[in-house]
């Protein structure tokens, strides 16, 4: 029998071990650490990707807001341009009546001459202040007809 006994035990695999319960509670608490860490750096890097994002948003609503008060400042110029060619002409330097604009906005529409000794053909200059700053300009030139 003991040579039987022998060959069972060469049969059995020599890399099973056996553990205490202490060494796999320490296992237990690693992986939960490891956890906790993984899921600390998700959330990181999740607050990383919200901040990117709420800061872009920022920046395309500003930009935004920048835009939109261009384009109203560009239509009152252009209004007051397409008023001023509906006027009789007026020798330059002159200054052609405004179009009534919105509190705090102040428009200028004045003429110049061109060519000197040539009163026929004028640059008409509109000018848009807003709060005492000159925040936009719109030149044209314009004949006598």
């Amino acid at each position: 029998m003991d040579t039987h006994t022998r060959t069972e035990e060469s049969a059995c695999p020599q890399f099973l071990t056996v553990t205490s319960n202490a060494s796999r509670r320490s296992g237990r608490v690693r992986q939960r650490g490891a956890l906790l860490l993984e899921t600390m750096a998700a959330i990181f890097v999740l607050g990383l990707v919200g901040t990117a994002l709420l800061t872009a948003l920022s920046t395309v609503m500003g930009s935004t807001d920048t835009i939109v008060g261009e384009a109203d400042l560009d239509n009152l110029a252009r209004n007051q341009m397409e008023y001023m060619y509906s006027l009789p002409y007026q020798p330059p330097p002159s200054a052609y009546p405004t179009l009534a604009v919105p509190a705090g906005y102040v428009i200028t529409c004045q003429a110049s001459v061109l060519e000197v000794g040539n009163s026929a053909i004028e640059t008409v200059l509109v000018t848009i202040t807003v709060n005492g700053v000159v925040e936009f300009e719109l030149a044209a030139i314009r004949a006598q007809e």
